[in-house]
């Protein structure tokens, strides 16, 4: 759904996304109330633009703005928050005590061993379709050779990690 929403935003083809800075001009008042997530809901279902992107806006002159943990440790969520001048802000955390879990969430990943094998064999085809560019007519001797070394290294990597991983006595659930 957020590919969807971005792809339409970036052709310009939302209409709630291209509702908002009209809605804005016509509703300044906004800026000063208290608005929160059903407040906004509200707005887009009537009409008044797309929610997120009119918080995003509203966020550029409000005095506090209120965000879940993943929107601060999130290094991807918090730089696309351009509105906010982070040297200026004060954070207050509510319920501290989920930090650290937010933030280890954060920093970690599920590999499992269906999608390890799927990157191998993507870097397989990786190898193989450059060492076909490299064969095919007009193809320069040496040409390519670094690309080929590389994703060969990735794949020493990726294996090795596999069999890592497969000698390693995990605890039973």
């Amino acid at each position: 759904q957020n590919q969807a929403c971005r792809a339409l935003v970036a052709k310009q083809a939302c209409k709630a996304h291209n509702s908002v800075q009209e809605w804005l001009l016509a509703n300044k008042q906004a800026a000063t109330q208290l608005l929160d997530i059903e407040d906004l809901v509200r707005l887009g279902r009537n009409g008044g633009g797309c929610p997120f992107y009119i918080s995003r806006e509203l966020q550029a002159d409000a005095e506090l703005v209120i965000l879940p943990y993943n929107y601060l440790v999130d290094p991807k969520i918090r730089k696309s928050m351009t509105n906010l001048d982070w040297s200026k802000c004060v954070l207050i955390f509510d319920e501290a005590h989920n930090l650290e879990r937010v933030c280890t969430d954060a920093a970690s990943f599920d590999l499992t061993s269906v999608r390890l094998s799927q990157c191998m064999a993507e870097v397989q085809g990786a190898i193989e379709h450059k060492l076909q560019q490299q064969s095919g007519p007009g193809a320069a001797m040496g040409e390519g050779d670094t690309e080929v070394e590389s994703f060969r290294v990735t794949k020493t990597v990726l294996s090795n990690l596999e069999r890592a991983i497969a000698a390693h006595d995990f605890p039973p659930n």
